[in-house]
């Protein structure tokens, strides 16, 4: 598909992408392909796409390709380069369900304490409040400390705002 994409800082590029998949996240749709500018798998939002072209030829998706490599967490979000933050889960926690909620990404690992995550993210904020959203399954932010930070500010707003009720 040949397109005119405008990106989150408002430039535009012609771009063709051969799409290998489409998903919806937060209400705002996403297709992902190969992308002819950096011959790589990219993602593009659809409501970003200023016009869009017929496509001119066909293609086939790779055997190996899977949508679930490119799905997006709320941390992935900010014009800032990744950080490798960590994870942990309490040792009951099934492996199921750290598998369902990590979708394949970063790095899992087994101790006797319990299991450990290991991801880039781009908003740390964001990736504690992740966190935040999964501490009934006993997940907790290990590092790096700018992480446990945001983590116990939210505790720590949460308190205040629920003190003055």
């Amino acid at each position: 598909m040949r397109f005119l994409y405008q990106n989150g800082r408002g430039e535009q590029k012609e771009r063709t992408v051969c799409v290998y998949g489409m998903f919806e996240r937060e209400g705002v749709a996403y297709f992902c392909g190969l992308d002819n500018v950096t011959d790589d798998i990219r993602t593009f939002r659809c409501d970003r796409i200023v016009r869009a072209w017929r496509p001119s030829k066909a293609y086939a998706i790779p055997a190996d390709f899977n949508l679930n490599d490119y799905l997006f967490f709320e941390f992935d979000f900010a014009d800032r380069p990744p950080v490798a933050a960590t994870f942990s889960f309490a040792p009951q926690t099934q492996i199921d369900m750290i598998n369902g909620l990590t979708r394949g990404r970063g790095e899992l690992a087994h101790t006797d304490a319990g299991w450990t995550w290991t991801v880039d993210v781009r908003n740390l904020e964001a990736a504690a409040s992740f966190c935040m959203a999964h501490a009934m399954d006993g997940m907790r932010p290990v590092a790096p400390k700018s992480l446990k930070q945001a983590w116990n500010h939210l505790i720590e707003r949460t308190v205040h705002e629920h003190a003055r009720a």
